[in-house]
């Protein structure tokens, strides 16, 4: 599972870095959502039930209460999607046959109103010293959070010298030799180019063991100490890492894959002594390590030889093993390889120095101690391999990364030291005001520093004016999280961290019937006003620009060839180039879904169409009629809802963020007038971000959700294939299924 990504952190990092993306055209909002459609006496809702037996009965009766009631529950909202993307990993004849099926799960996923597709990272107005195309542009796996190769400068970079080096990154791209031309042109034009790099952060690592963990929190400092067996370099090339080559051959039916480990690199501890040279048992120990902690199983079982089987004791019988010095993967009789390079560089191919962790109470297979591990407790109980050692943390306020003298390709890194200043984002003024007294060195323009920066003089011209640029938009996705199933109403009891709900025992009630109500849900999804919600905190001109409408984003991927799938029932061709998000729409209008998560616009994607940019979910009319069914089905129930009896729903914001609370009331606003008062949102009042780390983000199983509807948390891909999204919502193991309250 990829990182669980922080939606605080998208606000303060990502966009203020997203300089090194591709940027995004500016589109000019709506007034507001788009209510047109056909008159309501009309609206013939979909009736279709997302019921499907996925689970047999008795396997749940093989089940603990809890995790058998997630399982009927899994049933009812998720059967068919669950039913659809086996049949897209399992039946396909190409790939992109699989993509085509694997867009159909993700219309039944989307049918089943766990979520509301919502924004990626990017699209807001950043000012950045960081020169465009110097970090990684590829949006899965960890590279995008390597920095050793960005140049940054002394002073923020002009947007007319941000355009011309976006163009001459498309001169270079493929050839290997943008960088130095990138240098080139910024010490030409009066830039001095440093060896320093200040950001924000915002949130400590769970654990210093990346391979026990999937936040965000924990592997974007971390994917800094070590490196991959292969790396995304910043033209989007994969190159040699820590294997010089690899080499696919077959054994049997079998595809394998074989990696020659560079020589001579060095192991390093916290005080840069040398602890051993990295091996090819490094990478098996690494991904043993992974199976024990169940932090990789789910990525690696559909495609490397005895996963399946792996029970703790017997990993001989998997297919990673170091031969003759040299790291050998044996995959599936069938396996679909076609993504497994993108996978390379994500925790599941993370060296791990067996002999080391053992001494630090590691253990592997079923002896495997989480509580008695000393390992990943700090930065001194982890060796490093990577560009840099982090010679300096303390918790809630620094890291300080300094370049490892002994790394194997120092003349590759351009930055000396990076430092992270924590934020806690009460402050939503803080990270520009950072900026402007050059403590950090990008920051991303909200609608509270915005006037500011329009007010700013900055190096003798204004900073808006002449600084101010488009952020990329990546392939991150931070949707609106239902929950279907909330049992918790308190988080962090008497700690700093403490969120307690406000409501009374009838009201928690009445809120989880209905919210266990996938019409109740369609319908809260229909009553978002999402251009208004990111326009309460970005510019209202481009406050569509990170606007998502599916979970996976709809380009993702594209047909390689002409595919025919059945769409409830009746054969579709699809043609060579359709875009994924095209796909998804054909069979949400097959079923009758008025939601549109795809477009023909020949102004995007090199005229292919777009499913971003534009809010094609809000719609009252529909809203009200999901609502009408829901109601309905409620008051059968005994559930009688009126607007002197509402359903009450909570949503955390930080107390002191002017932008959290903007951004929650407008959300909040807009479901109250939809449904004129039958539904009320309480935008209750944190004291530390964390208050909403705990709620919603850090909660490790759906009992400890504790929130409605969450808007804390995103995804972000682990490899290049619309499943790295889809297996999120597997039956027990997807990493986001338990926003839904389950698991």
């Amino acid at each position: 599972m990829k990182k669980l990504l922080s939606l605080l952190v998208a606000v303060l990092l990502v966009v203020a870095l997203a300089a090194c993306k591709t940027e995004a055209p500016t589109t000019t909002a709506p007034s507001g959502g788009d209510t047109t459609t056909t008159a309501k006496n009309v609206i013939v809702l979909p009736t279709d039930s997302t019921a499907y037996e996925y689970i047999s009965a008795d396997e749940i009766a093989a089940l603990d209460d809890y995790y058998a009631e997630s399982a009927r529950i899994y049933n009812e909202v998720f059967g068919q999607f669950g039913h659809a993307l086996e049949v897209a990993n399992t039946t396909y004849t190409s790939v992109s046959e699989k993509w085509a099926l694997q867009a159909i799960a993700e219309a039944k996923l989307l049918e089943t109103g766990a979520i509301l597709p919502g924004e990626g990272q990017g699209g807001n107005y950043a000012v950045s010293k960081v020169a465009y195309g110097t970090v990684s542009p590829v949006y899965w796996g960890l590279d995008n959070s390597k920095y050793q190769y960005a140049l940054v400068c002394t002073k923020a970079i002009k947007a007319e010298d941000r355009a011309a080096l976006k163009a001459l990154y498309v001169e270079k791209k493929g050839t290997g030799t943008y960088l130095a031309a990138a240098r080139e042109y910024l010490t030409s034009h009066n830039y001095e180019i440093k060896r320093t790099l200040n950001m924000a952060y915002t949130s400590d690592p769970l654990t210093f063991d990346i391979i026990n963990d999937y936040h965000s929190a924990t592997s974007e400092p971390l994917c800094l100490t070590f490196d991959f067996l292969y790396d995304y370099d910043v033209e989007g090339s994969l190159v040699p890492g820590l294997a010089t080559d690899k080499v696919w051959s077959k054994d049997g039916n079998k595809d394998v894959i074989t990696f020659t480990i560079r020589q001579g690199v060095k192991w390093v501890d916290k005080d840069g002594h040398e602890v051993g040279t990295v091996s090819a048992d490094d990478f098996v120990a690494g991904f043993q390590h992974g199976l024990d902690t169940e932090m990789v199983a789910e990525l690696v079982e559909p495609l490397i030889e005895g996963v399946t089987e792996y029970d703790g004791t017997n990993f001989d019988q998997v297919g990673v093993k170091a031969v003759d010095g040299k790291l050998v993967i044996t995959f599936k009789e069938g396996a679909d390889t076609s993504y497994f390079e993108t996978m390379l560089t994500y925790l599941n191919f993370a060296p791990l120095n067996r002999a080391y962790f053992e001494s630090k109470g590691g253990a592997f297979g079923i002896d495997w101690d989480e509580e008695a591990c000393e390992f990943g407790q700090g930065p001194d109980s982890i060796l490093y391999c990577g560009p840099y050692i982090i010679s300096q943390y303390t918790a809630e306020n620094t890291f300080v990364f300094t370049k490892n003298a002994n790394y194997w390709a120092l003349d590759k890194v351009n930055l000396d030291t990076i430092t992270w200043t924590f934020n806690d984002g009460k402050d939503a003024k803080k990270n520009y005001n950072d900026f402007i007294a050059g403590n950090v060195d990008s920051t991303g323009l909200s609608s509270v520093t915005l006037p500011l920066a329009k007010a700013a003089t900055y190096e003798g011209s204004n900073l808006y004016d002449a600084y101010a640029y488009v952020s990329g938009i990546d392939a991150n996705t931070y949707p609106f999280w239902f929950n279907g199933n909330r049992s918790a109403y308190s988080s962090k009891e008497g700690t700093l961290y403490e969120f307690t709900s406000a409501k009374t025992d009838a009201q928690k009630s009445a809120a989880e019937a209905a919210m266990a109500n996938r019409d109740f849900r369609l319908a809260l999804s229909m009553s978002i006003d999402r251009y208004a919600y990111e326009a309460s905190t970005n510019d209202p001109e481009i406050a569509l620009n990170s606007v998502l409408n599916s979970y996976t984003p709809a380009t993702l991927v594209h047909l390689t060839e002409d595919v025919t799938v059945k769409i409830n029932g009746t054969y579709t061709t699809f043609v060579k180039g359709t875009a994924y998000g095209e796909i998804i729409q054909a069979q949400l209008t097959a079923d009758g879904y008025p939601m549109q998560v795809w477009k023909a616009d020949t102004t995007a994607d090199d005229g292919r169409g777009t499913g971003h940019g534009f809010d094609g979910w809000y719609n009252v009319e529909w809203a009200n009629a999901f609502m009408e069914r829901a109601l309905a089905a409620l008051a059968e129930e005994g559930v009688t809802v009126s607007k002197n009896n509402p359903i009450v729903l909570e949503i955390p914001y930080i107390k002191t963020s002017t932008t959290s609370l903007l951004s929650n009331k407008s959300m909040a606003k807009s479901i109250e007038d939809t449904f004129g008062g039958l539904v009320v949102v309480n935008v209750l009042p944190v004291e530390h971000v964390y208050s909403l780390y705990y709620a919603a983000y850090f909660n490790e199983t759906g009992a400890d959700l504790n929130v409605d509807i969450s808007k804390i948390s995103g995804w972000g891909p682990d490899y290049g294939d619309p499943n790295t999204y889809l297996a999120t919502f597997l039956n027990g193991a997807g990493g986001m299924v338990k926003n839904f309250g389950i698991y």
